[in-house]
């Protein structure tokens, strides 16, 4: 039989757990924006003066034991260290080839500030990326097969990069960090900004995959 009270009362139950809701999710959103907030401030009290003096940070002690010339400028290492960071270096010191028993080896083309930076971020006094770095530490830890130094850039440029979004697409794009990449595609929602995308010079840089994407975005948007 209906009962109007019945509906009444099922119908406030409803509305109050909607509201319930509501105010749940609003208080995990701002939980997670206070645990974000600590987390950032950590990193910028982390992030050091931009100049650093490698020729301290890389000086030769007795834990080190392998030295790195780079530009005629020696970084003193440890082997094993740099070899569980960087496939790259776990291959040049392997016994297949000569340098793994030599006690000082050339890197070619790079900077020694540039290859510094590099390893500066999996020692002791890391350095952290900016918007300035963090493009270069993207190329390097790809050249040199350093995962944690690419983590840490894609951190930077998530979490703290004023760059604008043409360039975060670039830098995704072209590095294969899909957060970043995605991202980037989500926030170019209008045709203003796809036309300002366009005419940037990073558009030519992208992959063919990532322009089919883009056009399908903008057939969306339109």
């Amino acid at each position: 039989m209906f009962n109007p009270r019945n509906d009444k009362a099922k119908s406030d139950n409803e509305k109050g757990y909607e509201a319930l809701r509501v105010l749940l999710a609003a208080e995990i959103e701002r939980i997670r924006n206070a645990q974000k907030r600590k987390i950032d401030a950590h990193y910028d009290e982390l992030t050091p003066p931009k100049k650093i003096c490698y020729d301290e940070m890389f000086v030769a002690s007795d834990k080190t034991d392998v030295v790195l010339i780079v530009e005629g400028k020696k970084l003193n290492v440890n082997k094993s260290f740099l070899s569980f960071h960087s496939d790259y270096f776990s291959t040049l010191f392997s016994a297949n080839f000569k340098e793994g028993q030599m006690k000082e080896i050339e890197i070619k083309e790079v900077s020694y500030e540039d290859f510094g930076l590099l390893l500066s971020t999996i020692y002791p006094m890391q350095v952290f990326p900016n918007d300035e770095t963090a493009e270069k530490l993207l190329e390097l830890a790809d050249r040199f097969l350093m995962p944690s130094a690419k983590h840490l850039a894609e951190h930077h440029l998530l979490n703290q990069s004023k760059l604008e979004n043409e360039k975060m697409m670039m830098l995704g794009d072209r590095y294969g960090i899909k957060s970043i990449l995605e991202r980037s595609i989500r926030q170019t929602d209008s045709a203003e900004k796809m036309k300002k995308l366009k005419k940037s010079p990073e558009y030519a840089k992208l992959s063919l995959e990532t322009v089919a994407r883009l056009f399908e975005r903008f057939v969306d948007i339109v």
